[in-house]
């Protein structure tokens, strides 16, 4: 059976233009997000290939450098370049 509806009042003119305004203002944002989740969505994409530059270099540099892959290893803030060592104490056999 359908639904029924009866008539109990109208909106005022101001009423009216504010839910127009609201309405016009969500249409808005919802815009300006898909926007920024496409912006966003870029800026992840820049990050990623930067990411993966950075780990070009730095397996270049590894190779250029002759440090295998089992050699932890580091790039100081001055650009040198230091492995680790293993160091006996006095008194290690």
């Amino acid at each position: 059976m359908p639904i029924q509806t009866k008539l109990v009042g109208t909106l005022t003119e101001g009423e009216r233009e504010a839910i127009a305004r609201a309405r016009k203002v969500a249409e808005s944002l919802v815009q300006n997000i898909g926007l920024l989740e496409l912006r966003k969505s870029k800026a992840i994409s820049d990050l990623q290939e930067n990411e993966k530059k950075g780990q070009e270099v730095l397996r270049a540099v590894q190779e250029r450098l002759g440090i295998s892959n089992d050699t932890p290893w580091q790039v100081e803030p001055d650009g040198n370049v230091s492995i680790a060592v293993n160091v006996q104490s006095e008194g290690e056999v």
